[in-house]
């Protein structure tokens, strides 16, 4: 199932024509990082710009130093997206560490839970302009939705303006009712029950006045509904 939604999703990217590349759906075991966070403040100035400062602050204060010291794999150094607010979130430089890691002070130690990501190669995209594409067009397309968890972003040497990949936390999107899968012009409305009705009546006085209860009535009333019908995929047109 991941493999079919990949090739559906790396086919939409490129009728789009984006500098994305199709990611790769994983799922991925629970994790333990050791970091350092802040509180980036979405509406007083740029985020990517509050980053990059609390990068060089922890460049210049030695935190970055102790984090690589203390890497457990070759992912590198991380940047950790969570608790989400209109006003604000919370960001962590980390590394992914072991259970058996000291955590040293002035670190935190944060868990990442299992579930399935999306994991996009940047290739020399910038952070900002990934993060736009993914929510504005991919995951409004995608079979799955977002998953309230931590987003990871894969950093190169050169920090957190550009990153090697970032880890969309995502879920499958519920089932939808059997209505919601179908063209909604497929549906009988309150329209065309009306038109039916009225003539139906119709039909139904005029088949009295001929001594035939039934003879006009379900005529006109099909003739009612198939008109109505008509004039309504007409103007849709």
């Amino acid at each position: 199932m991941m493999e079919n939604a990949k090739e559906r999703h790396t086919s939409f990217l490129q009728r789009r024509k984006t500098v994305l590349q199709a990611p790769e759906l994983v799922s991925a075991p629970p994790r333990l990082c050791l970091g350092k966070s802040t509180v980036i403040r979405i509406r007083h100035s740029s985020p990517q710009e509050q980053i990059q400062a609390f990068f060089q602050t922890c460049l210049a204060d030695g935190t970055l130093d102790r984090l690589r010291s203390l890497s457990t794999d070759e992912t590198g150094l991380l940047g950790l997206n969570a608790c989400f607010t209109d006003e604000k979130y919370r960001y962590t430089l980390a590394i992914f560490a072991s259970e058996e890691t000291i955590v040293p002070d002035g670190l935190e130690r944060i868990a990442i839970d299992p579930g399935d990501f999306a994991q996009f190669p940047l290739n020399g995209v910038s952070c900002c302009d990934a993060w736009r594409e993914i929510y504005n067009h991919w995951l409004p397309q995608a079979p799955y939705r977002y998953r309230i968890a931590q987003e990871i972003e894969v950093y190169q040497e050169l920090g957190p303006l550009y990153a090697d990949t970032l880890w969309v936390p995502i879920q499958q999107r519920e089932h939808t009712q059997i209505w919601e899968q179908r063209d909604t012009s497929a549906r009988p409305g309150v329209g065309e029950l009306l038109s039916a009705a009225l003539f139906g009546t119709i039909g139904l006085l005029f088949s009295i006045e001929r001594g035939n209860s039934w003879m006009y009535a379900l005529p006109c009333a099909a003739a009612g509904y198939l008109l109505f019908v008509l004039f309504r995929r007409l103007k849709a047109r």
